[in-house]
């Protein structure tokens, strides 16, 4: 809630898992024309210690692990009597975004001596397949993002005496003859909003962006 206090001594897992599947068959036989559209979009967050906003104070000593998973895959398949009238279309959309510890707007004290881990991976699959390869358009999207801390606006003060280790993978696959691929990984350790911020760090932090099995 607002200027909230916490204190966390023990360990949070939380885990969110986002996963969905979008299939379109147009198999048109003797009428002349075959369009089949597949779209599907999956978006997992999840946050280990959440204070809303105002001048919250936040103390995190214990294990702090935050893991999240967006799977997206999108698969189309036209045929029709008529040549050049088969029309596929693929679209998957995957977004997987997660908190260590996350405070609104206000100005936050942040304090952690403990271990926070967060795991974010995005995997959006798409698909385009006419008989006669005529039509075919696959779109596939996928975004990770992992922090550590983050903070609203306002003069934060935020210290990191413990661990920090975050990762986040995405990837994107499209076929069909006509495809659009985007893959995006954003890992932080750390991250304030506009104000004038304190950021001191006296442990370790660790951050890996994997995009399509590429680090």
């Amino acid at each position: 809630g607002r200027n909230a206090r916490i204190t966390n001594r023990r360990d949070i897992t939380v885990t969110s898992d986002a996963a969905g599947g979008s299939v379109a068959t147009a198999d048109a036989g003797y009428i002349s024309r075959g369009r089949a559209i597949a779209t599907i979009g999956t978006d997992a967050r999840a946050s280990g210690i959440v204070a809303d906003g105002g001048q919250s104070e936040v103390a995190n000593r214990g294990e702090v692990t935050v893991t999240v998973n967006a799977d997206a895959s999108a698969r189309s398949y036209a045929d029709a009597e008529n040549p050049d009238t088969e029309v596929a279309n693929s679209t998957a959309t995957a977004r997987a975004r997660g908190h260590g510890i996350a405070t609104g707007d206000g100005g936050s004290l942040v304090v952690s001596g403990g271990v926070i881990v967060v795991t974010a991976d995005a995997v959006a699959q798409a698909h385009a397949n006419t008989e006669d390869n005529d039509q075919e358009l696959a779109k596939a999207s996928a975004t990770a993002e992992g922090f550590g801390i983050v903070t609203g606006s306002g003069g934060d003060f935020v210290v990191n005496a413990g661990s920090i280790s975050i990762e986040s993978r995405a990837s994107a696959t499209a076929t069909g003859k006509a495809t659009a691929q985007t893959a995006s990984a954003t890992a932080v350790g750390i991250a304030t909003g506009d104000g004038n911020d304190t950021i001191i760090n006296r442990g370790t932090i660790t951050t890996t962006e994997v995009i399509n099995g590429v680090t």
